[in-house]
């Protein structure tokens, strides 16, 4: 194994899955506990471990790992790691940022991926200097599956569908409609990047019974360490061979929205393919930000949307489409600047319109699967958007999820309040007034029927999907259920 990735959270998958395809052999466990026994196994070259694990410090293993098996380690951290953080027995480093500099390479949320990939690939002596493996968008294979399965600004049949997102009153509202529907052909059900399943009540006498959200201590990880080397000196290794992560997972809204999530948390630079039988959505992201989208849904494309805002007129919205499916242009942006046939500022901002619909959209469906490639075109956009992925995420949530599915995410006595740490800040989101009075109050003493009783006339489906979401993106962190015990409830 070239790559161990111990990280529990999607930041850790988004990674494996990317480490796969650029030709390196990873795989991902999400305890201390899963890595030592994987580890002491499959002697992997490079091992990423994020500093929060729930069983044991990030920091205490990678020195355990490095000490024992040589494994080069990179530590993954939040951004301000402290100090003055505890010392560990397992050296005499004083603080975490000594005991950091004793590692390979340290990275500090938000990082740009791509940046971590080439380094674990110099690492791991994968190829000289300092770049990566070959990328997987120099493979002639990739480039021609691509090409073959191309979408209708240059990309192949269009498909007409009773698409997920439809206008229903006022023209510029989005709205999913509860009932997903299906497109022609069923979708492919591939296992994505999963994590190894390791079954922790085995008779190898480690850790049972511990409970998952408790941590090792320094002193508890070499005694697990020494006990599994006592275990598999006598026996053999009895844990299941590592698997690798497929190029392609199964989607789901919660899924793209972790997976967003997380491009967003390591910067990086890529594409998000998404099919749900021969339906087909491209979400292009650079550093962290949706700058173009694709879609061959009937009536999905930046041509339609110019046409139905009145921008366009048939006839030119046709001559473009024509252009572009015979390869005069890559992208219909491109043509309609080239026959300048719309100023550029309104091009800009009917993009961003047509990049936060797609996204919308993708967000809204349920079942297929999705594929990840880094680069590609985003950097070659010629209009590129700025659609922040926590905006898209939002909103998504505002219009796709059912009010039960709200209920259940924040119910009434729930209470939450601004988190830190976030990737994120409200600069990222478009909010309408109404909504940033429902974020300013969100303060931890009120609960969700509070806010719902003050924010009036705004829905209560409003009012819980801006708090669900926020908690999705770390924005706002859970305070507690059930009314305050000192309330002191704020009127704006």
């Amino acid at each position: 194994m070239d790559v161990l990735v111990v990280d529990p959270g999607e930041l850790g998958e988004l990674l494996t899955t990317l480490l796969t395809q650029y030709g390196l052999k990873a795989a991902q466990v999400q305890t201390g506990q899963q890595a030592l026994r994987i580890a002491f196994d499959a002697r992997p070259a490079v091992v990423v471990i994020e500093a929060d694990l729930g069983d044991a410090s990030g920091l205490d293993l990678a020195e355990l790992l490095q000490r024992e098996l040589g494994c080069k380690i990179v530590l993954t951290h939040p951004p301000g790691l402290g100090a003055n953080a505890p010392s560990s027995s397992l050296g005499a480093k004083p603080d975490a940022r000594t005991r950091m500099g004793g590692l390979d390479a340290a990275f500090s949320r938000p990082f740009r991926s791509l940046a971590l990939i080439e380094t674990v690939a110099r690492l791991a002596n994968k190829v000289p200097g300092t770049r990566g493996v070959t990328p997987a968008w120099d493979d002639p294979t990739a480039k021609t599956a691509a090409n073959s399965s191309s979408l209708p600004s240059t990309e192949g049949p269009a498909i007409d569908e009773f698409t997920d997102l439809t206008e229903a009153g006022d023209d510029d509202d989005l709205f999913v409609p509860e009932d997903d529907p299906v497109v022609t052909a069923p979708a492919k059900e591939q296992t994505g990047p999963i994590p190894i399943n390791l079954d922790d009540d085995d008779d190898d006498g480690v850790a049972h019974g511990r409970p998952t959200t408790g941590s090792f201590s320094p002193g508890e990880l070499i005694e697990l360490w020494n006990r599994i080397k006592i275990r598999r000196d006598d026996i053999g290794s009895s844990s299941p061979a590592p698997r690798e992560p497929d190029r392609e997972g199964v989607l789901g809204p919660r899924v793209l929205a972790d997976l967003l999530d997380a491009f967003h948390q390591g910067l990086t630079t890529g594409e998000l393919w998404l099919e749900r039988g021969p339906g087909r959505r491209v979400l292009l992201l650079k550093s962290g930000v949706l700058v173009g989208a694709r879609s061959n849904l009937v009536g999905e494309d930046l041509v339609s949307l110019m046409a139905k805002r009145g921008v366009l007129s048939v006839d030119d919205g046709a001559k473009v489409e024509r252009l572009v499916r015979s390869g005069a242009f890559h992208t219909a942006a491109a043509g309609l600047i080239a026959l300048e046939l719309v100023s550029p500022p309104v091009l800009r901002g009917l993009v961003e319109e047509h990049v936060r619909r797609v996204a919308i959209g993708a967000l809204a469906w349920r079942g297929g699967s999705y594929r990840v490639t880094l680069e590609g075109r985003a950097a070659k956009e010629p209009v590129a958007a700025k659609v922040f992925v926590g905006d898209a995420i939002v909103h998504s949530m505002l219009v796709t999820e059912s009010d039960a599915a709200l209920l259940e995410m924040a119910p009434d006595d729930a209470r939450f309040g601004p988190a830190t740490d976030s990737g994120y800040g409200l600069e990222h989101l478009n909010l309408s007034p109404a909504e940033a009075r429902v974020v300013v109050a969100m303060d931890g003493t009120k609960t969700i029927g509070d806010l719902v009783a003050l924010c009036q006339p705004l829905p209560p489906r409003v009012v819980r999907g801006l708090a669900a979401a926020l908690f999705c993106l770390h924005l706002a962190r859970l305070v507690g259920r059930g009314p305050a015990s000192a309330r002191k409830i704020s009127f704006f």
